[in-house]
């Protein structure tokens, strides 16, 4: 314990370099494993496997200096603007009784813009263009679009965001047909950083016919290590009062920053999700559903790792 000790203060307690980065490059992978819990008779008990990656690049409007705040805090604490694209893809395979059945597929890109107008109103901004294959065959293209303000008090952002995200399928003669799963989803959320060593964020968020809600604490050991947990749940309708999805989840997570400005991240986060129907479910075969409720919970697991460098 102690061996391990004696380096950790040497370096949490690194003075900063007064070095200075424009642009900020990340990559970031992940992992995860879907099992559901079934609850209705003929319900599946397979299970879902994935991975994918995602390479970005956040352009700041002047120049990040290492001070002596936490180098995750510094474009906030600073007030620097921020220009980001991303690009990136995943896949999954779903496995029944050991055998694969099926495999999904996808990619986006994402462009976001987080604009000081005044040092106390922020812009935020994004579009993005995600394609994605369900079982090899139905094909999706989805443009999820934000916007929003943000008010800043001091170490206090506040900030109201709109999203919507027309989703296009084609139909049997590849005519893409357009639509709206839900005109409005509008975001609060909140950060407040106490002493530039703990921040609190929470967020509301509707979904249709419901809400969800989150909460984050991340407490900042030194300048370049900082360890977070999160909570998060939500509750969705859908036609009626006999089809929702509801979930919980959590995660935990650790941030490292070396002196050479290159931070190496981890996180894990698991996630409870029940989806109700009245009339049927999603893996649950046609002879079961002459059931008045029919219920399918998932367990999914996350796993995310992550490499920044500033340049």
């Amino acid at each position: 314990m102690h061996a391990l000790a004696i380096p950790m203060a040497f370096v949490l307690s690194l003075a900063p370099t007064g070095a200075s980065s424009r642009f900020q490059l990340d990559f970031q992978g992940v992992l995860w494993h879907v099992s559901p819990i079934p609850l209705s008779v003929g319900a599946s008990s397979g299970r879902t496997v994935g991975g994918g990656a995602q390479l970005g690049l956040t352009v700041f409007g002047i120049r990040i200096i290492d001070d002596e705040s936490p180098v995750t805090l510094q474009p906030f604490v600073q007030r620097v603007s921020s220009y980001s694209l991303f690009g990136g893809g995943q896949a999954s395979g779903y496995l029944n009784d050991g055998s694969y059945v099926t495999s999904d597929y996808g990619g986006s890109v994402d462009a976001a813009a987080n604009i000081y107008l005044h040092r106390n109103l922020v812009l935020k901004a994004g579009f993005g263009v995600a394609q994605s294959s369900a079982g090899g065959t139905t094909r999706s293209l989805s443009l999820p679009t934000k916007l929003g303000f943000g008010v800043r008090f001091y170490d206090t952002e506040i900030a109201v965001i709109y999203r919507i995200a027309p989703v296009g399928q084609p139909d049997y003669y590849g005519v893409m047909s357009w639509y709206v799963p839900f005109w409005g989803q509008v975001e609060v959320n909140a950060f407040v950083l106490v002493g530039r060593r703990v921040s609190l964020e929470a967020s509301l968020t509707t979904q249709p016919q419901g809400a969800s809600a989150g909460g984050r604490v991340t407490g900042y050991l030194g300048r370049r290590f900082s360890l977070s947990a999160e909570l998060h749940g939500g509750l969705s309708r859908y036609s009626n009062d006999r089809n929702f999805v509801q979930w919980v989840g959590g995660e935990v997570g650790a941030l490292f920053w070396t002196r050479q400005q290159v931070g190496l991240g981890l996180r894990y986060a698991p996630e409870w999700l029940s989806a109700v129907s009245g009339s049927q479910v999603i893996n649950v075969p046609p002879e079961s559903t002459n059931l008045p409720y029919q219920s399918i919970s998932l367990v999914t697991h996350t796993l995310w790792f992550t490499v920044s460098s500033r340049l």
